[in-house]
């Protein structure tokens, strides 16, 4: 998966990786991810700053094993032996409107919510519903090529919010 450095800047910060809020900072980590070879720089714009980067193939299977096993993240394309991991801050979707399904295992402690697909679908309302009564605590929510069909309902209970991405194309302003 290959995610643009802005983008990524975004998340930490929201998250609260970066301390001084700062997307300097931010670039200042990824470089060093990238020279310890944890990363790697996909894109580079004309003077030199990273414009996208991924995980390396390599690195890409102890990396997200190890991130699961301590219940930073969790996707449901890596569950191997089904278990639910009510503890996970942040949950990973990918590919797959279906794995909304599994948001039923979580708390409501839940941090960010991050779905990644390559498919414009419609968001199912139910899901909607699901995320905005159950995760009054996210801090990130990015909901990716998924298509709303209107503003969000209820969107006002999500009051921590510092990260949002929707897709709304019948929004005119």
């Amino acid at each position: 998966l290959e995610i643009s450095t802005r983008q990524l800047y975004q998340l930490w910060i929201a998250e609260g990786f970066i301390s001084d809020n700062n997307e300097a900072t931010a670039e200042k980590y990824l470089e060093q991810l990238i020279n310890r070879g944890f990363v790697e720089a996909n894109k580079r714009r004309a003077g030199g700053t990273i414009n996208t980067c991924s995980i390396p193939g390599r690195c890409r299977p102890v990396l997200l094993g190890v991130a699961s096993e301590v219940e930073f993240f969790f996707s449901p394309f890596m569950d191997t032996e089904g278990e639910s991991q009510k503890n996970v801050k942040r949950f990973y979707a990918l590919e797959q409107q279906s794995d909304f399904a599994d948001l039923d295992d979580y708390d409501s402690h839940l941090h960010s919510l991050l779905y990644f697909t390559s498919e414009s679908d419609h968001l199912d309302p139910i899901d909607w519903q699901k995320i905005c009564e159950m995760f009054k605590l996210l801090r990130v929510l990015d909901l990716g090529s998924l298509v709303l069909i209107q503003y969000p309902f209820r969107i006002e209970n999500l009051f921590l919010l510092r990260y949002l991405k929707l897709n709304i194309p019948s929004l005119n302003s």
